[in-house]
């Protein structure tokens, strides 16, 4: 049998065919591949933005954006100053309504002990109380472990730090493992709380007041906000520290600039403290039964690290300066109050405070051993609130429906700053 050949083998299969349709088919192929190229060789010459020009023009808003960012509402990364933050959108103050209460992040430190050569677990108990009144009030925390100071490398121990405990130094290893955190994560503004923090029920209103005022006035800035911290900012950018909390606090007597307003869930007379109470006086105003009224103040001498906002160049600071490549030969709130003094950092801080340590028994984990027996949670208290949200927890363990005690009404509280 003869093979056939290649060409009569596709006259056989194109046999079918007209010879005119088969001519038309070739041709309506040939110019599909010319187009294509052309189309091709076209878009290979414009630039990615005009690319994407051309398929908006052509779809509307149904193109896809261009990065994970946009796509979720926020500026892309390279548009953001000191990292990440909020889209601009309606008036940022609202934002302070938000589960972390105008900042990116809301991180809270839980305490890991160290009593002579024994390692005590994390205080699980305080894990509970600041998970409780965390959710009773809408704020969403991130949990930061506390560090054992015994347990750390030698190497990693700051230069001149001799002379303080091994629960100093962990207190201030886990500060700055959250400094840390805000730089690798591009945090631009986070909230640091440490596990015995309480604050009043009504924060995201107090905050907002914080918010307006700090976005109103420039007597403590210098300067107008920027085109960015006004359209996306509740607080600004242009700080380093926020001091919203603190045990103590010491003012600078060579500078008078504040602000001042009056804030119906700030502390009356009653409820504050003397040496706030002299505070908010030693720049004009009278502190009566009927006054509530909240200062912004620079940063000067504010004690213990309870609640402090930092923004991601403050960050960056404090991880320098303080352990890293400077040392640090006192506990990590003073070693910040330090660079404050020193101008190094600067900062704003809240009288009274906003955010306040609840204190059991009167004693602090940092410099002190555990109590003999446990005492509970409502046999602690909370100074320098109006209304403290763990004092309000009590509510959960009361028998629904019954009623509680009349409360006396307040009188008319002050109606001019």
């Amino acid at each position: 049998m003869v093979a056939a050949s290649p060409t009569a083998l596709g006259r056989a299969a194109l046999g079918y065919l007209p010879a005119r349709r088969f001519s038309r088919i070739f041709l309506a192929v040939s110019a599909t591949l010319v187009l294509i190229i052309i189309i091709h060789a076209h878009f290979y010459s414009l630039s990615p933005s005009q690319i994407q020009d051309r398929i908006q023009s052509t779809w509307g808003s149904t193109a896809r954006p261009t990065s994970q960012n946009q796509q979720n509402g926020q500026r892309p990364h390279s548009n953001k100053p000191h990292g990440g933050q909020h889209k601009p959108h309606g008036d940022p103050v609202d934002d302070t309504y938000n589960s972390t209460l105008g900042f990116e992040k809301v991180f809270y430190i839980n305490a890991d002990k160290t009593d002579g050569n024994t390692r005590t677990n994390s205080r699980t108990d305080r894990q509970d109380a600041m998970n409780i009144i965390a959710h009773s009030t809408n704020v969403k925390l991130t949990y930061e472990p506390g560090v054992n100071g015994k347990e750390m490398h030698p190497n990693a121990l700051p230069e001149s730090s001799d002379g303080m405990g091994p629960n100093q130094v962990g207190c201030w290893r886990a500060h700055a493992n959250l400094w840390q955190r805000i730089m690798a994560e591009d945090i631009s503004t986070a909230l640091i709380l440490e596990d015995d923090a309480d604050w009043d029920v009504n924060i995201h209103d107090i905050l907002a007041l914080t918010s307006q005022h700090m976005r109103e006035s420039n007597t403590l800035r210098g300067r107008d906000l920027t085109e960015y911290e006004r359209a996306a900012t509740p607080y600004g950018l242009d700080w380093d520290l926020m001091y919203v909390g603190h045990c103590w606090d010491d003012r600078n007597w060579d500078d008078s600039s504040h602000i001042n307003y009056l804030d119906p869930d700030a502390p009356d007379m009653g409820e504050m403290e003397d040496a706030y109470k002299n505070e908010v006086e030693s720049y004009g105003y009278e502190v009566r039964n009927n006054t509530r009224r909240r200062l912004l103040i620079p940063t000067w001498g504010p004690i213990c690290t309870v609640a402090y906002a930092v923004t991601q160049q403050g960050a960056k600071k404090l991880l320098y300066n303080i352990g890293g490549y400077k040392g640090m030969s006192a506990p990590v709130d003073l070693a910040m109050v330090g660079l404050l003094k020193d101008g190094i950092v600067k900062g704003v801080t809240a009288v009274p405070p906003i955010i306040v340590p609840f204190n059991i028994d009167g004693k602090s984990d940092i410099n002190n051993g555990p109590v003999e027996k446990p005492i509970g949670p409502l046999h602690g208290v909370s100074k320098n609130l109006k209304n403290s949200a763990r004092s309000a927890l009590a509510v959960l363990g009361e028998v629904p429906g019954s009623q509680p005690p009349e409360k006396v009404p307040e009188a008319n509280p002050d109606t001019e700053p």
